[in-house]
């Protein structure tokens, strides 16, 4: 045998493996003779399943036979390899196979992709860290609740938000919106979401709160609020709107005063002011007949009476 290999006579050499029970040199040899199916099945002999499909795999690629290549480097645990060859032959189901089970999920999700796995190509996505593509795959499987997530995951809060209020899950949309950055283009209408969210569940100051940091008219809810809570009957919204910080100053207190005045309060603005330039808002509003003028400066509110019944000349409430 030894004289066999130094002549380079490597198939004779390995059937004297062979007869020897050598069968791991046998493969060896066979190898050096580029005789792979000899080699693979020496392999075989000995239980080596995984390095006999290696060989086969290697062989026929390098015959040119992708298909048989794949299927023999799939079995021999060469996923990527695999996986390379069936996206070249566009089986792109068994490519995202080999390349999921490889580790290699942005590959896998777009091949799951191609052939409409969107549940699968999500999943992969989301495993590669690419969660906005996961989110859409989700909206294409019709999971909105999935695609909410992922899409919170990847920093678009706002959508994310508007998706859970759209299905009603109302806890998980104030989470997401509360993680919107105040610096950020999408804070204001975060806040009005929010404002909605906080009123339809009757939390009136919060729902003020939010709703003045949306920089939009919230005369129509302070309307609807004084309403419900029975503080102005037939309250009708001023011609023009109201400014926003005058609105959140007088309105944030309604669901705290309306405890007080139900059932004979009667409250309604009588007239509004708004000076753009300085902020300053004037708010005549009347409770239980009795005449009050609001004055808002800069953030601060001052409650001025001209009825000696009901306070002190003026009250700092903020």
């Amino acid at each position: 045998q030894t004289v066999l290999v130094r002549g380079r006579c490597y198939a004779e050499a390995a059937e004297i493996s062979l007869r020897l029970q050598q069968h791991a040199r046998a493969a060896e040899l066979f190898l050096e003779a580029r005789d792979a199916p000899r080699a693979a099945a020496a392999l075989r002999e000995i239980g080596e399943e995984r390095a006999a499909a290696r060989v086969l795999g290697q062989h026929h690629r390098d015959q040119g036979d992708d298909d048989e290549a794949a299927h023999h480097l799939e079995a021999a645990g060469e996923y990527l390899d695999a996986g390379d060859l069936y996206r070249k032959l566009e089986d792109f189901e068994r490519a995202g196979e080999c390349y999921e089970r490889h580790g290699e999920g942005l590959q896998a999700a777009e091949m799951f992709r191609l052939v409409g796995e969107t549940v699968r190509a999500a999943s992969n996505f989301e495993s590669a860290g690419r969660y906005l593509e996961a989110a859409q795959c989700w909206e294409e499987a019709g999971d909105e609740a999935r695609r909410a997530e992922l899409l919170a995951r990847a920093g678009r809060l706002l959508q994310a938000g508007g998706i859970y209020h759209r299905l009603g899950l109302g806890d998980e949309a104030i989470k997401v919106l509360q993680r919107v950055p105040t610096e950020g283009g999408d804070f204001a209408a975060a806040a009005a979401l929010l404002g909605s969210i906080f009123r339809s569940r009757g939390l009136y100051s919060l729902a003020i709160k939010k709703l003045s940091q949306a920089t939009f008219d919230v005369t129509e809810y302070v309307v609807a609020i004084a309403d419900h809570e029975g503080i102005a009957p037939g309250l009708e919204p001023l011609a023009g709107g109201v400014a926003v910080k005058a609105v959140y100053e007088v309105a944030v207190n309604l669901d705290v005063i309306g405890a007080q005045l139900r059932p004979h309060a009667q409250a309604g603005i009588a007239s509004t002011e708004v000076v753009q330039s300085d902020g300053k808002a004037h708010v005549t509003v009347v409770m239980q007949g009795c005449t009050q003028q609001l004055e808002i400066v800069g953030g601060r509110l001052l409650r001025k009476f001209d009825h000696h019944l009901v306070g002190r000349d003026a009250v700092l409430m903020q």
